[in-house]
């Protein structure tokens, strides 16, 4: 039947009373195209409204007729309002027809709002998937709809498939956009779908943009180091900004995190950045860290703790997180005097509270840390909120001299790092001037100890001391699912805070010692000195270590090796330049500035083996150490465990998941004791 025809009878049924408008809608729905022309031929409107509210195109797409939806369109239909209303309710079966049909993918109503927004907005998926196939530009939408803070719409259109780091024109990911809007969630989400918060991070460091760095930080992005921090204090703004909340005098070289700069000032002023520059605290840290805060209990009769925790798991930044929240808070009035016995670790500490400080401090509100050992004067009083990090060599001197001194400070709160060596004579003398004698006191300063080792070798007589001087009393109980050191050990590596060790066993040499050697050996846990100097010595066993080196070690493995004696260190570094490979030997003969950049350079990677006598088992902090050589004999299972300590450091602390140790297994042929690491089965990777 012909259009002409069509036209005929539509005619006969208008005539005889029918409603073209109904009519219509009844031709579209039905999919008669012909009938659907014909009335539009002899003059019904094709927006004609009906009794049943759905327009003749709704009609037709809703069930499925694509030509029927042309031939409205073609007669003027509005299928971009059609369309959006269409993905707004969901109904994609009649957005695919109207695509099909011809309507704009991009079409805009009067709101200027197009389909794919409307269909996000409502949580639509499939349709707007539908729409993303038809061309919709998702990626500037979902730049938009982050700026905007729209989280669920954001959701919607990456569930649909639109690329998270999509870039506009001017080069911004969506990241940016919301960070740069300060919305949190929505950088949450987009961090959650793949995007490299890291790197954004790193430009936004760069370019000084503090708000950017914020967000990023607040939604969880973990990738801050000091470099960043470097960046960021390089800029005026940044620096405006903090002043404007009222801090002053800041020095704005902040040195935390082993930059280089110098660390000769008395006084280091550390401001809070307002946000989490640091890692999160793991679950066993926070623990422990509520233990450390339950010391200052009013009613507590007991206020001295020890916090034992194995090398690498965190002791000193838990500690120091403890005690900057608690500043933060008003919940610490007096100061911070921190002791330690050596350089490295007394300037791990000052890096400590200025990191910690920058990261969980009150914004702009400033820390002063002090410097007292190497001939510094006493700092002078500067208010509630100072911690000063001390010698115990000057401390023990300074009160020898004057029973005084520091009298003008009022402590809350005294931590001894490496605190299974304080029931030494000087330390208790130390402690008996700062008010912490052999009684405890209710009104004492709080006293921490911090270890990786809690006991005294092999004497139970000094370890049972040691215990009585921190109250019977482990902060770090109830932290981890055993209270056995081993256990501790293995759990922290099961969970990647602690590395794996795989093992190897390079051949010693075979050596006796004197009469006079063997008396003074048994009076220690460790050979004499001229038994050492005479294993260094031993050219055929340096050669068997460097051979062992290059057989087992990838050569862009950062390794740490202890050597038996000064002279054997600097052997040891010839050897392996004679092989091509960068390595440096450090001692305490080492001048401090030397030693300083050695260890700079070997963190930055130019230097790739660090050998060292007598130095680093102790306040030495480098990640990324991949391999331990034990070049000595140890005996001490404290000393062993410090030492190879250096390179368990995890995945989940910045380190890696596994670290090689080799050991040199000496014969010594009248000296019964046995060496440390052959009674460490249960640590070596199966």
């Amino acid at each position: 039947m012909g259009i002409s025809l069509h036209i005929h009878v539509a005619r006969l049924l208008l005539a005889v009373g029918l409603d073209g408008g109904t009519l219509l809608q009844w031709a579209a729905r039905t999919g008669k195209e012909n009938l659907v022309q014909a009335l539009l031929a002899i003059g019904i409107a094709v927006e004609a409204p009906t009794d049943i509210e759905a327009a003749p195109l709704h009609a037709a797409a809703r069930h499925g007729h694509v030509q029927v939806a042309k031939v409205l369109l073609a007669a003027g239909a509005d299928g971009g309002t059609l369309l959006h209303r269409a993905a707004w309710a969901g109904e994609v079966d009649v957005v695919q027809v109207l695509l099909a049909a011809g309507v704009a993918v991009e079409a805009q109503t009067d709101l200027e709002a197009t389909p794919l927004y409307g269909a996000a907005r409502h949580g639509h998926v499939q349709v707007a998937k539908v729409l993303l196939a038809a061309g919709a530009d998702g990626g500037a939408l979902l730049h938009r709809t982050a700026r905007a803070g729209e989280v669920d719409v954001v959701r919607v259109l990456l569930a649909a498939g639109v690329a998270v780091e999509t870039k506009t024109d001017l080069e911004a990911t969506p990241l940016y956009g919301a960070a740069r809007q300060g919305h949190v969630q929505v950088a949450k989400v987009l961090l959650a779908a793949g995007v490299n918060g890291g790197a954004l991070l790193h430009r936004a460091a760069q370019a000084g943009e503090v708000d950017v760095a914020r967000v990023l930080l607040a939604a969880g992005t973990d990738d801050w180091t000091p470099w960043h921090w470097e960046k960021l204090v390089e800029h005026t703004a940044v620096k405006d900004m903090l002043r404007s909340t009222g801090a002053r005098d800041i020095d704005w070289n902040i040195e935390w995190a082993h930059t280089s700069i110098d660390r000769g000032d008395p006084t280091v002023v550390a401001v809070g950045f307002g946000f989490r520059t640091l890692p999160r605290l793991h679950d066993y840290q926070v623990k422990v860290m509520q233990n450390v805060q339950n010391l200052f209990v009013a009613h507590s009769t007991n206020h001295r703790g020890m916090l034992s925790m194995p090398t690498g798991s965190g002791k000193t930044r838990v500690a120091v997180q403890s005690l900057v929240e608690m500043m933060r808070d008003d919940k610490l009035a007096g100061g911070v005097l921190w002791v330690a016995d050596r350089e490295e670790l007394l300037e791990q500490a000052v890096e400590a509270w200025q990191g910690v400080w920058a990261s969980d401090g009150e914004l702009a509100g400033t820390l002063t840390i002090s410097r007292l050992w190497g001939g510094r004067r006493q700092p002078l009083p500067v208010g509630e909120r100072n911690v000063i990090v001390a010698s115990i060599q000057t401390l023990y001197s300074r009160f020898s001299q004057d029973s005084r001194f520091l009298s003008d400070f009022i402590f809350d709160v005294v931590v001894m790092d490496e605190a299974h060596r304080s029931t030494a004579p000087s330390y208790t003398k130390v402690l008996e001037n700062l008010g912490l004698g052999r009684t405890y006191r209710s009104h004492e300063p709080c006293l921490i100890g911090l270890t990786a080792t809690p006991y005294r070798g092999f004497s139970e007589k000094e370890t049972q001391r040691l215990r009585y001087r921190y109250g019977h009393h482990r902060l770090d109980h109830g932290a981890f699912p055993s209270r056995d050191t081993n256990e501790v050990i293995r759990y922290l590596q099961a969970e990647g805070v602690l590395a794996k060790a795989d093992h190897a066993i390079i051949k010693g040499g075979k050596f006796q010692l004197s009469d006079k050697e063997l008396v003074s050996a048994k009076k220690m846990p460790w050979l004499p000195r001229s038994v050492e100097t005479r294993i260094g010595q031993d050219a055929s066993r340096s050669r068997r270590i460097v051979d062992a080196y290059l057989a087992k070690v990838d050569p862009d493995w950062p390794t740490l090796i202890f050597a038996t004696s000064v002279e054997h260190s600097v052997k040891l570094a010839e050897l392996f330049k004679s092989e091509g490979i960068a390595a440096d030997a450090v001692s305490a003969k080492t001048n401090m500035s030397v030693r300083r950049d050695a260890v700079r350079k070997f963190r930055a990677g130019d230097v790739k083996i660090l050998i060292n006598y007598g130095i680093f088992r102790e306040g030495f902090d480098a990640p990324k150490i991949r391999a331990v050589i034990v070049a000595r004999p140890v005996y001490s299972p404290n000393l062993y465990f410090q030492m190879i300590g250096r390179g368990l450091r995890g995945a989940k602390n910045g380190g890696h998941p596994s670290c090689l140790v080799m050991n040199v297994h000496d014969n010594i042929a009248n000296f019964g004791n046995a060496l440390s690491f052959s009674e460490l089965d249960w640590l070596w990777s199966s």
